[in-house]
């Protein structure tokens, strides 16, 4: 099996998507900003492969140029790419800084964009698999500047998946109601759940099993799968 890199790994999805690709057999590259990756770390190494992990701000630029090449010097076999990272912060484009859309965008677009291109010059043979949001179907004027940006990051993956082909499959997820957004509790799912199709919230394990479909279906790029209870629809 080879390594993966997961930007935002040391918490919440995060740190799901680690501890299911350790399951799996990869070698896991936590990336983390300011969360502590201790806890992160202790689960994936439980599963007897190898954890490192590795701090930079997405917001700087400079930053996020090298990170892929400091993972792969480490290790070598790195194959996989999972941009999770993502900043949400909720207003409308009225109630907006200019400053809200640059943090959006070099979080979630410009160091995807970085990052892609750098495992793709760096790898001969892999995977990168962005992690989207169900709010790219819709126009949500409530959170316009963290709509953009995960539009843009569709956009981005499919892209991508044309320019890298065929070595690199590029594929992306996108979540609807899974894990309450900061400064919000479980009560927003359950009050949220009733607008889903399927009546309910979901669970980190939803996205985990998408993540592992993409992983395996070797004739699947450019897709956006929505695991969003059929929010979406």
């Amino acid at each position: 099996m080879g390594a993966a890199l997961v930007t935002g790994g040391a918490h919440r999805l995060g740190q799901a998507i680690c501890v299911t690709l350790a399951e799996m057999g990869y070698d896991i590259a936590i990336h983390h900003s300011s969360s502590d990756p201790s806890e992160t770390e202790e689960l994936v190494r439980a599963h007897g492969v190898t954890c490192r992990t590795y701090q930079a701000n997405l917001t700087n630029a400079s930053e996020t140029s090298g990170l892929v090449t400091r993972v792969h010097d480490d290790m070598p076999h790195l194959d996989l790419l999972v941009n999770n990272a993502s900043v949400f912060l909720k207003e409308s484009i009225a109630d907006s800084e200019t400053s809200l859309l640059d943090i959006h965008y070099s979080v979630n677009v410009r160091a995807p964009f970085i990052l892609i291109r750098e495992f793709c010059d760096l790898v001969d043979k892999g995977q990168v698999i962005n992690m989207a949001d169900t709010r790219i179907s819709i126009d949500d004027i409530s959170s316009a500047a963290y709509s953009l940006s995960k539009k843009s990051l569709k956009d981005l993956t499919e892209l991508a998946a044309v320019e890298f082909a065929p070595d690199i499959r590029v594929n992306a997820v996108a979540p609807g109601l899974i894990l309450p957004p900061p400064g919000e509790d479980e009560s927003y799912l359950d009050g949220r759940s009733e607008e889903v199709p399927l009546k309910r919230r979901g669970e980190p394990a939803d996205i985990t099993q998408a993540l592992r479909f993409l992983l395996e279906a070797e004739f699947v790029t450019g897709q956006i799968i929505f695991v969003d209870g059929g929010a979406h629809l």
